[in-house]
């Protein structure tokens, strides 16, 4: 345990004390849930930030390498890091930014003490990175944190009645051209979405799509791809959206997981020789009209980071939001 006058860093010891607190925080997502951590099969920390030893005022959720010397970044985690409680009824904002202020300079200190090489990855509700900015300020000589700035979009899927029919006024309105235009190709062809448990045929997709830029999937993680499917799906909270052609083949497929705050389109993946393109446009409409159904009424698009997934995200009509992957003692972020 890292103590303070005022602040202490303890591992958390409940599970259900942990879930609890990401589904409150305001930076708490899926992913530093103990369900899902679980299910990815990685090394993972999870740490209570206390005031005057009682109040939970943080958390703190890591992956750590093997040996636990270091917390890393894995693509199977979007999210982690620190995570707010969620601020007193009576507090106004100037005091609930201060707080968190000095918060997070407390952890950036205490984190590059216990783990002197790590990366986190920052929700997009977290905002203000000056603490791990100003780190050493005053050292010139001694180690930072580097700042990614990363992004990703949201998209917004008002009530569920408004997806029933495509071209009504709805987040169809929103679409890029070419996404509208390929929804009605899509409708015409005759293609639709279906919820499946055919984990096996997206990692099957997943690898094809991999192939062709000369790249292997690891066991590894294709063990672990099929463990979180198939998690969250038995609890409720993912879903697999398969499109078909006539014969039964597989063309596109895409992943979505759900927390109390949101969807996350998690994996998605077209078969690389099948020549109808409105099919991966078609099983992310589908998806969303589902996933209205059950209430949800924001998507994360997850990661615009490369310009090829970037641009075909974005057609969909999100709004644009930046997150932070910090690094100290590392230069692999």
């Amino acid at each position: 345990m890292a103590k303070s006058k005022t602040l202490t860093l303890s591992e958390v010891d409940s599970i259900e004390r942990w879930d609890a607190f990401v589904e409150q925080s305001a930076e708490g997502t899926i992913f530093s849930t103990s369900q899902y951590l679980n299910a990815s099969g990685l090394n993972y920390k999870n740490y209570f930030v206390k005031s005057g030893g009682q109040e939970v005022v943080a958390g703190l959720s890591l992956i750590l390498s093997k040996d636990g010397s270091k917390c890393l970044l894995d693509d199977l985690v979007i999210y982690n890091g620190l995570l707010f409680s969620k601020p007193q009824a009576n507090m106004n904002q100037p005091k609930i930014i201060s707080n968190q202020f000095d918060i997070a300079t407390w952890v950036a200190e205490e984190l590059a003490k216990i783990y002197p090489n790590s990366e986190i990855s920052l929700s997009p509700a977290f905002k203000d990175i000056r603490p791990f900015l100003w780190f050493n300020y005053h050292e010139p000589s001694t180690k930072k944190y580097t700042v990614d700035v990363r992004y990703t979009s949201y998209l917004q899927l008002q009530d569920a009645s408004l997806l029933k029919q495509d071209t009504e006024i709805s987040i169809f309105q929103e679409l890029g051209y070419s996404r509208r235009q390929e929804i009605k190709y899509s409708a015409r062809d005759g293609l639709v979405a279906e919820v499946s448990e055919d984990w096996g045929t997206l990692i099957e997709l997943y690898q094809l799509t991999m192939a062709k830029y000369d790249t292997l999937v690891p066991e590894e993680k294709k063990k672990s791809l099929l463990k979180i499917m198939e998690t969250l799906y038995q609890d409720g909270k993912g879903y697999l959206y398969l499109i078909k052609k006539s014969d039964g083949t597989a063309i596109s497929a895409a992943y979505f997981c759900i927390d109390n705050k949101r969807a996350y389109y998690l994996w998605g993946a077209n078969h690389p020789l099948e020549k109808t393109s409105s099919s991966g446009t078609r099983v992310l409409w589908d998806a969303f009209r589902h996933l209205g159904d059950l209430g949800v009424r924001e998507v994360d698009m997850e990661g615009v980071n490369s310009p090829d997934r970037g641009w075909f995200k974005l057609t969909f009509g999100g709004d644009l939001r930046p997150y932070y992957e910090l690094s100290l003692g590392l230069t692999n972020v």
